[in-house]
């Protein structure tokens, strides 16, 4: 699983800090999964999964399938939405031809940390 673990974290471009930092534990614990001193245990699989819902469990705990849920290949840009803060010629916000869903919201902090909310489908 620390393959799978590193190729995660190349995928979502995150510092095995900034994931422990996620994740609420120490450092030291992604450290030793990665070095393959230690096996994620439970604890660990469950808060990952709870903070990546995304990621296929299968993929993370067994290497069999895709690491996304959805994907047929990563996504490397992000989708085309419409510009909810521009208001059009008539004054409404532009609503989008065919029927859209959030996905993910990203909220950026001033200090460089963020937070994601997935909503619940």
């Amino acid at each position: 699983m620390n393959d799978r673990l590193q190729q995660f974290l190349d995928l979502e471009q995150l510092s095995p800090a900034r994931l422990a930092d996620l994740l609420g534990i120490q450092r030291s614990g992604i450290s030793h999964i990665l070095s393959g001193r230690n096996k994620p245990g439970f604890d660990f699989i469950h808060k990952f999964l709870l903070k990546f819902p995304h990621v296929n469990a299968e993929w993370l705990i067994t290497g069999k399938g895709k690491p996304y849920k959805n994907s047929d290949a990563v996504e490397t840009a992000a989708p085309s939405q419409p510009d909810l803060f521009t208001e059009t010629v008539s004054g409404t916000l532009p609503h989008p031809a065919v029927k859209t869903s959030i996905r993910r919201i990203t909220v950026f902090y001033s200090d460089d940390s963020f937070q994601e909310f997935y909503p619940q489908q």
